[in-house]
């Protein structure tokens, strides 16, 4: 059932290599800024429909991603200050970096924007600065003061924060980054999120188990999670309701 309630990736959407070890954390962020996104010529027809045995494994694209993101996210920051990189206002900051990553990791056009909106959203807005403090959300309206707040008394990391564009949590990923400014910097938010995402759907066959595991792993809060996340995009027109949604999620039937 919930297998459908998300599209495969379209035919259109090609397969992207794995970054390679030596990289560094500069080029994965240029790439997700799009200054040099170039997509490898198609091979073997369009990305695997869920549940397939055959395209992309976890073992073969991503084996040792997580561990390895440390080492390249370690290079010297791209976007030191707030605004980041090009100047933008900071309430574009998520959005400008979320459908690259969506053609970098071959996932359906608006999944990425609708998480992040229901992840960190403000005013219908992914807010690059969002954190969720033990429990609490705030939205401060600068990076100064974001780092601030995910600092413990010591002035290390809380281990307690979900962190920027696409809520990186500190308690699962933390090691995965440089430190607390990587995981606020929108770019490398973005990029993370996507990849990581991208994990997920190859771990579990469908882009509907993937956006449900990517918030929680308690089925009642993946299920309301996935269902914010279908309303959301709907709301921003990259797709319709449809019979099976309303099932799942208690809209009124057509």
């Amino acid at each position: 059932m919930r297998a459908g309630v998300l599209p495969t990736p379209l035919p259109s959407r090609e397969r992207v290599a794995p970054m390679a070890p030596g990289e560094g954390r500069a080029r994965m962020v240029a790439r997700i800024l799009g200054r040099t996104l170039t997509l490898p010529p198609r091979r073997g027809g369009p990305l695997p429909l869920p549940g397939r045995e055959r395209g992309w494994r976890a073992g073969r694209l991503f084996a040792g991603v997580l561990g390895l993101m440390g080492a390249l996210l370690a290079g010297p920051a791209v976007a030191e200050q707030a605004p980041a990189s090009d100047g933008g206002p900071a309430l574009f900051q998520c959005s400008r970096y979320l459908r690259n990553g969506e053609a970098l990791y071959g996932i359906p056009p608006g999944i990425l924007h609708a998480m992040s909106v229901v992840e960190s959203g403000r005013a219908g807005m992914p807010w690059p600065w969002a954190l969720n403090v033990s429990g609490r959300p705030h939205y401060p309206a600068t990076r100064r003061e974001a780092l601030r707040l995910m600092q413990d008394g010591e002035g290390g990391l809380r281990g307690d924060v979900a962190v920027g564009c696409m809520q990186i949590h500190t308690r699962w990923h933390a090691g995965s980054f440089a430190g607390g400014e990587d995981m606020l910097d929108p770019a490398v938010n973005v990029a993370y999120a996507a990849r990581f995402l991208r994990e997920l759907y190859d771990r579990h066959g469908s882009w509907t188990e993937a956006v449900r595991r990517y918030h929680a792993s308690d089925p009642t809060a993946q299920d309301t999670y996935l269902c914010l996340v279908l309303d959301r995009r709907v709301r921003l027109g990259y797709q319709r309701e449809t019979a099976e949604m309303r099932r799942l999620c208690g809209g009124p039937e057509s």
